[in-house]
């Protein structure tokens, strides 16, 4: 079995502030990939093919 990426990785040496800069950044990322999924499955559900297509490319 292949070894994971992170196993070569180090411990992280982030400051507070940086960790939740991270987080917040992930946080808004998340947000947006729900976003477009959620888009996209009611373009799916008019059978919109060519906007749901859209959506993801």
């Amino acid at each position: 079995m292949a070894e994971p990426a992170s196993a070569h990785m180090g411990a992280a040496t982030w400051s507070s502030e940086d960790g939740t800069a991270f987080e917040v950044a992930l946080e808004g990322i998340n947000h947006v990939v729900g976003a477009y999924s959620r888009l996209t499955a009611e373009a799916r559900a008019a059978d919109d093919n060519g906007q749901a297509d859209a959506l993801v490319i």
